[in-house]
């Protein structure tokens, strides 16, 4: 008699395990974008941005992103943390100039680009955040 309670439970203790596994969510159920990001390709009105071997970071955790761009850094708050639409309000960034030019010019293309954000996207390990006329992807950094 006591083999019967114990196969169900650990038949039920299985059935719970696969529900708490990190098989990824639903269509169309909101997916946490928090983490650390770096941005793998940037496209705007311009073309494609040539990041110019430059690191660009982002960080998202409780309604805030922050990073690095090429010489600055910047922030921003986000009014969600998970994908679908999402509004993002500029924050603190530091104004120092570029030391080479065209760092700037991939700064600032950079920074008008995340202002245009309206949307946020996750495919596997990458972040795609989009806007009217900009699509920048991230890979993990995590």
């Amino acid at each position: 008699m006591k083999k019967i309670p114990l196969f169900a439970s650990a038949v039920l203790v299985a059935a719970l395990a696969g529900c708490a596994s990190g098989t990824p969510a639903g269509p169309g159920t909101p997916q946490s974008i928090s983490g650390t990001w770096k941005l793998s390709t940037q496209t705007d009105a311009t073309g494609e941005l040539d990041l110019a071997d430059q690191a660009i970071t982002l960080s998202i955790s409780n309604k805030r992103g922050e990073g690095r761009a090429p010489c600055n850094g910047y922030g921003f708050e986000l009014d969600r943390t998970a994908t679908g639409p999402v509004v993002l309000t500029p924050g603190p960034h530091t104004m120092m100039a570029c030391a080479e030019q065209n760092l700037m010019d991939v700064e600032n293309r950079y920074l008008a680009a995340i202002d245009k954000v309206d949307y946020a996207d996750l495919k596997g390990h990458t972040l795609v955040l989009s806007g009217k006329g900009v699509t920048l992807t991230y890979s993990s950094a995590d």
